[in-house]
């Protein structure tokens, strides 16, 4: 008897099918709110199987991965049904990036891994923005929409709010011994920001331990668009028009550098800042 899980990545629709009920549970309980109740013919279905003495995934009938470490597979799974969707997508351009909306406006964070990305999103979405992504985001330039990629928010190792908040890992979560992630959900009364033409503020995060208080600059057009490109999964994906529309949706005053130690001071200073 086999298990199955209907999601959604950026307007992909994927089905993800195992033998094994935990694994299908576990990405039922990450991608949460990418499901969808729409069951059409899938653009993607992956299989995740043991056969013989090794744990196998497979894209549309084609094998993707093998390996006899279940966690281990289980970490590529996870990572596969996201990343595969992403890279195939010719409709967007995918960010590695993270953000949250409030008003019209989309905070849309940038930054190299562990620059804080997913921390700073969970503390605006609890002081009442809505959520977007904690991971990867995508610009459809041609119609000005942001798309977001709403798994829940990743929070590893010993992190602080973890503790602040009284995080607890889920029975749900088969990763949560492999690095102490927690995958935390939305408080009650926030929700799910819809793809929508916001008004982008672009902030270029750095974190620096050792920093007293928070800078937060400018940047020029030429920045933001290199940054911008060096942020992009899908460069390949990029032509002209999608060029040209790119820049037509960069405000150059709502582009920032941002560096900080403190996640509640540059949470505060963000907020100040895109509510001017």
């Amino acid at each position: 008897m086999k298990d199955e899980f209907w999601f959604s990545v950026f307007n992909s629709a994927c089905l993800f099918v195992s033998q094994f009920e935990d694994v299908v549970d576990h990405l039922r309980y990450v991608y949460e709110y990418l499901a969808i109740e729409n069951k059409v013919s899938p653009d993607y279905v992956f299989e995740f199987n043991k056969i013989d003495s090794f744990f196998v995934i497979i894209l549309n009938e084609r094998e993707l991965f093998r390996g006899k470490d279940f966690i281990e597979s289980v970490l590529m799974a996870e990572f596969l049904v996201f990343q595969v969707p992403i890279k195939n997508n010719s409709e967007q351009i995918v960010y590695h990036a993270a953000w949250a909306s409030i008003g019209q406006k989309a905070i849309i964070l940038i930054g190299e891994s562990n620059s804080g990305k997913s921390a700073l999103v969970f503390e605006l979405v609890q002081s009442g923005c809505m959520f977007g992504s904690d991971e990867w985001t995508a610009f459809d330039c041609s119609h000005k929409k942001i798309l977001g990629f709403p798994r829940k928010i990743l929070l590893k190792n010993r992190n602080p709010l973890i503790t602040r908040y009284g995080l607890s890992k889920s029975d749900r979560n088969l990763l949560s011994d492999f690095d102490s992630r927690i995958y935390s959900g939305l408080p009650a009364d926030s929700a799910v920001a819809e793809a929508a033409g916001f008004d982008p503020v672009f902030i270029f995060l750095k974190y620096v331990p050792e920093k007293k208080g928070v800078d937060m600059a400018g940047l020029s057009i030429f920045s933001v668009i290199e940054q911008l490109i060096s942020a992009c999964v899908n460069r390949e994906n990029f032509n002209q028009k999608r060029f040209e529309n790119l820049i037509g949706c960069i405000d150059i005053s709502n582009a920032f550098t941002l560096e900080y130690s403190s996640l509640e001071d540059a949470k505060n200073n963000i907020l100040e800042t895109v509510k001017r």
